[in-house]
C-alpha cells in the first residue's frame, strides 16, 4: 500500500503535516501542540489534553445587575501555576445560575490563583458555593505563551467596529507602537487623512463614515432626505403610494429619535422591565 494512512492524499495536498515525534500537528494556518510546559532548568511538566477545570475560590454573593471580578483557580492550583491558557465559561453552571461568565486569555499567578468577570442578569441575588466550577481552561504551550501580546481593550474594540480583527497579525507591529497615550485619530482630531496608514486610516475611513450616517438630516436638502429615505424598504408593502408618502413624511420629521448605525443605539442602566414567564404580550 502506498497509502497507509487514511487520507494521506488530502493531507499531502492541503499541507496538513503530523508529526508524532514533536506532538504537533500543522495545519496551513494553525500550528497545534500538547499541552507540553517545560521552563528552563525546570522537569517537563506534561498536561492532559482534556481542558483544566475551573473553580471559584471563595463564597460570593452576586447581587441583580451587579458585574465584578471573581478570583478562581484551578482544581489543582499547587500543580497549575504560572500557566496560561484559554478560560470559556461551564455552560451548565451558567445555565444553572443564570449568571453570564467572560470568556479570556489569562495566566494563573503563582499560586494558580487569576479572575473571571462575571455578571447578574438576573432579578435575584445569585451566591456562588466556595470551589464550585465555573469555567473551564485550555492551556497553551510554552511556545504558544511566549508569543502572546497583551492588546489594548480600546484598540480591540475598533478592530471590531472597521471589522479588521482578521488583519490583526498583519497589524500587529504597528499596535504595538501605540502606547503612551497616543491613539488612533479620528475626523475630529486629523487634519491630514492622507497622511495616515494601514490600520489608522481604515478606522479613521469607518469613523468618518459612521458621523455622515449620525449627521443626516433630511430636512436641509432633498438629497439628504433621499439618503435618509433609501435607508427604509418598502418592498411588498400593502400601502398605497400616498400612504407611504404620509409615512416617509413622519419618518423625516422625526428623523433624529432614529439610530443611524448600531454603535448610535446608546445605554440606559436607568429603564427597566420586568419580563414575566408565559406572557405573549398580545391581548
Amino acid at each position: 500500500m502506498n497509502n497507509p494512512i487514511l487520507g494521506m492524499p488530502f493531507y499531502e495536498k492541503t499541507g496538513i503535516i503530523i508529526d508524532p515525534k514533536r506532538k504537533r500537528i500543522t495545519l496551513p494556518h494553525l500550528t497545534i501542540q500538547l499541552n507540553t510546559i517545560c521552563e528552563s532548568g525546570e522537569p517537563k511538566r506534561i498536561f492532559p489534553k482534556q481542558t483544566l477545570s475551573i473553580v471559584s475560590l471563595h463564597k460570593i454573593t452576586v447581587e441583580p445587575n451587579q458585574q465584578l471580578q471573581l478570583k478562581c483557580t484551578t482544581s489543582m492550583p499547587a500543580e497549575n501555576s504560572n500557566i496560561t491558557g484559554i478560560i470559556e465559561p461551564y455552560l451548565p453552571f451558567e445555565k444553572r445560575t443564570g449568571l453570564c461568565m467572560t470568556s479570556s486569555l489569562s495566566t494563573l499567578d503563582s499560586h494558580g490563583v487569576t479572575t473571571i468577570g462575571v455578571i447578574n442578569l438576573t432579578n435575584a441575588p445569585v451566591t456562588i458555593k466556595a470551589r464550585r466550577r465555573i469555567a473551564k481552561m485550555t492551556v497553551l504551550s510554552a511556545k504558544q505563551a511566549q508569543f502572546l501580546t497583551p492588546l489594548d481593550p480600546k484598540t480591540l474594540a475598533s478592530l471590531t467596529l472597521t471589522g479588521q480583527l482578521d488583519s490583526l497579525p498583519q497589524n500587529g507591529p504597528e499596535l504595538n507602537n501605540m502606547e503612551n497615550g497616543e491613539w488612533f485619530e479620528t475626523p475630529e482630531t486629523c487634519d491630514d487623512p492622507a497622511s495616515l496608514t494601514g490600520i489608522k486610516r481604515k478606522i479613521y475611513d469607518k469613523l468618518a463614515e459612521l458621523r455622515a450616517k449620525e449627521n443626516l438630516d433630511p430636512s436641509k436638502s432633498p438629497e439628504m432626505r433621499r439618503k435618509f429615505l433609501e435607508n427604509f424598504k418598502w418592498e411588498g408593502t400593502a400601502l398605497t403610494t400616498a400612504e407611504k408618502r404620509e409615512v416617509e413624511q413622519l419618518l423625516v420629521e422625526y428623523h433624529d429619535v432614529f439610530a443611524r448605525h448600531r454603535f448610535d443605539v446608546g445605554y440606559n442602566s436607568e429603564f427597566k422591565i420586568k419580563l414575566t414567564q408565559g406572557w405573549s404580550g398580545v391581548s
